[in-house]
């Protein structure tokens, strides 16, 4: 058995899609006339679900069934994530982030509700443009600059600074439902899952801690498109790589070739 997980190939999967395909399943499997059923990892694997958020809600539903299920987990899972014990678990799989190393794959950061509140912040307000990946990955890089404790570095790439682990962060806020993603025309916007206002009551206290950085953040993308914030965080980042390498201070000059001579390596 197998149904769509996302929207779009380039999507990640939704966990609220899956949940709803399943509870569709469990209503009409009977009328159907299935006597034995199988079911893989739905949304695992490319669509960046892990086995720890999806496994539990398959066992859910599949133990309802008056009738044989064979799930299927990824290849590689642990023996501990194939155990009853394991799959009895419910809702709550967020790891604590040491913040000893960036490559704790299956940790994560409270810094990145941080972001989330960025986000939120910036969809309160009545008019806005709407934040794609691209302004999602600059909201990330300045908030980073500003202090917040993200993990992640940063790096020239065409379209400015770019992180590689703010993909990974994405796909834990995905599976924490603190983040969602949703077709918009030829872009993907991000927004706010429905899990953010639980989490949001868990890391005040973090929140709290950085919310100049959040506030000021917020307030610099609110009225920002995506080629404006593609600029903005271009040129904070190459004055910032100018006074880390450059005795003395640094003109708009400075920054303008500095700039000019990064997009021409294009």
């Amino acid at each position: 058995m197998n149904f769509p997980t996302k929207e779009h190939w380039k999507s990640v999967s939704k966990v609220s899609d899956i949940e709803r395909g399943l509870d569709f399943l469990l209503a009409h499997y009977k009328e159907w006339g299935i006597t034995s059923i199988a079911i893989p990892p739905l949304g695992c694997g490319n669509g960046q679900l892990e086995w720890k958020v999806v496994g539990p809600l398959i066992y859910s539903r599949a133990k309802q069934m008056d009738i044989p299920v064979e799930i299927y987990a990824p290849y590689g899972t642990t023996p501990a994530e194939l155990t009853t014990a394991f799959l009895e678990k419910a809702g709550e799989y967020i790891k604590p982030y040491s913040g000893s190393s960036r490559n704790e794959r299956l940790a994560f950061n409270p810094a990145w509700v941080g972001l989330v509140e960025i986000l939120h912040s910036i969809k309160e307000q009545p008019y806005h443009y709407p934040v794609g990946r691209t302004i999602f990955q600059k909201i990330a890089y300045v908030a980073t600059q500003q202090g917040l404790p993200t993990g992640f570095s940063y790096q020239k790439s065409s379209y400015g600074p770019f992180s590689k682990e703010l993909k990974l962060a994405e796909s834990k806020l995905i599976n924490n439902n603190l983040l969602q993603e949703e077709r918009l025309g030829r872009m993907f916007e991000v927004k706010v899952g429905p899990a953010f206002k639980k989490a949001r009551s868990r890391y005040k206290s973090l929140l709290d801690k950085y919310s100049s950085v959040i506030e000021k953040t917020a307030d610099l993308f609110m009225r920002v498109h995506t080629k404006q914030a593609e600029t903005l965080a271009t040129v904070i980042f190459t004055c910032a790589e100018l006074k880390k390498n450059k005795k003395g201070s640094v003109s708009e000059i400075d920054v303008l070739d500095a700039v000019m001579k990064w997009k021409q390596r294009r």
